[in-house]
């Protein structure tokens, strides 16, 4: 009898293998992402809630979620311990956000308003609440909550496979835990927009390295309209491109207008802002207004010299030491990552923090130093040595549980 020929290769058995291959997990997920990620998130929330029941001093003019779940303020009284991780990952702006995500954009002229955010993450808490609704603040809270953290999960993804492109296992393990063990950590999982930038500038990135210019563009512009340093992401993009194609006008293609998507998705925002508002510049003057006087745009050297000017404090305000020293951390690994790590990497790093501190303040570096993921890979380089890793995971877990406390009790932070 002949024997039976084989079946050709359809598209559909490759798909349905392509999809298949991308939805199985990886050896690397659990171990060296998701556990790290759910521990750290434990650390903070254990932390917040044993600080909250031991707290007795009173709290003055803030707010939390109350027992039905809706705003209340505190006037007086020591802070509830009643949903307790709804409320300590809702303090400060998370407030703004909220009322972004319920009821859309405001703006008055010279006033704090809303404006001052961009829309990616307030649009996607709208939308994640659509399939989870409820009518009170705690659940769009509790909403933000959960965007930030899964987010924040798929951002770690993201930085594991980049480090991986260049460097070995260990040193992606410990790009991870470091980000996940910074003092400000927190704000990932809070109703910020920390984890979803993160997630979209390494997404970008990665793309980039990998060749994939419509991609890195796409992500690239969503980096845009989440923060205002996505402004900065079409430099290093085409500084990679070009490096990409060593430099050589002959050998750039079609595929360079990617790059412009960044540019384009800031033209488009502008364009809302003016249909919307009026003003174009509607999130620029509502910043302003929030900076109060001084605030603007200036030189990063300009910066440094007003700093030292003012009447220096340890913490708050405008000339706090702490976010001067987290500036000058910042600074130096920026500087190494020029000469360890890739183009690209140094090239975002540079752009993200002259750009933050070009709005003429240190004031939030604490937390602005977790966007500049490139000084977590050149932590995790120096982590090759036992010492350091002991002594960054001692000091930085620390100072990690310190801050979830005062963040938890409405204090500063970032």
């Amino acid at each position: 009898m002949d024997s039976v020929p084989a079946m050709p290769d359809t598209p559909a058995p490759r798909l349905k293998s392509r999809l298949l291959t991308l939805l199985r997990p990886s050896d690397w997920f659990i171990p060296d992402v998701v556990l790290p990620w759910l521990a750290s998130r434990i650390m903070l929330i254990v932390v917040a809630w044993i600080f909250l029941h031991l707290t007795t001093y009173a709290v003055n003019g803030k707010w939390e979620i109350g027992a039905q779940g809706k705003t209340v303020n505190v006037d007086g009284r020591p802070l509830s311990t009643s949903r307790v991780v709804t409320n300590v990952f809702s303090r400060w702006d998370a407030g703004w956000y909220l009322q972004l995500a319920r009821d859309g954009y405001q703006f008055v002229p010279g006033q704090q308003s809303n404006a001052a955010f961009f829309p990616v993450y307030p649009f996607l808490v709208r939308c994640a609440h659509f399939f989870a609704p409820g009518k009170s603040d705690g659940s769009w809270l509790n909403t933000g909550i959960v965007v930030s953290n899964l987010i924040l999960l798929l951002g770690l993804t993201y930085l594991y496979r980049l480090v991986r492109l260049d460097f070995d296992t260990s040193t992606a393990q410990r790009s991870i835990l470091y980000l996940l063990l910074f003092p400000t950590t927190l704000f990932f999982s809070a109703v910020y927009t920390e984890s979803s930038f993160l997630c979209v500038t390494v997404a970008s990135v990665y793309y980039a390295r990998k060749g994939k210019w419509w991609l890195s563009g796409l992500f690239g512009a969503v980096a845009v309209v989440t923060r205002s340093p996505g402004i900065v992401m079409a430099a290093p993009l085409g500084l990679e491109y070009l490096r990409q194609r060593q430099f050589k006008l002959t050998r750039i293609s079609w595929d360079i207008f990617a790059i412009a998507l960044p540019p384009i998705a800031l033209g488009g925002f502008l364009w809302f802002m003016q249909w919307r508002f009026g003003n174009a510049f509607a999130t620029r003057d509502a910043q302003f207004a929030w900076a109060g006087p001084g605030g603007g745009l200036s030189w990063p050297w300009t910066t440094a010299a007003e700093f030292f000017k003012g009447p220096i404090t340890m913490h708050g305000g405008r000339h706090s030491m702490i976010d001067f020293a987290f500036t000058v951390f910042c600074f130096g690994l920026c500087v190494v990552s020029t000469i360890r790590l890739p183009m690209i990497y140094a090239a975002f790093g540079w752009a993200c923090l002259f750009f933050t501190i070009g709005w003429g303040s240190f004031a939030g570096m604490s937390r602005y130093s977790l966007a500049i993921f490139p000084i977590f890979v050149v932590l995790a380089l120096a982590g090759r040595k036992p010492t350091v890793d002991r002594f960054y995971l001692t000091i930085s877990t620390g100072l990690a549980a310190l801050f979830m406390m005062l963040f938890a009790h409405w204090d500063w932070v970032g």
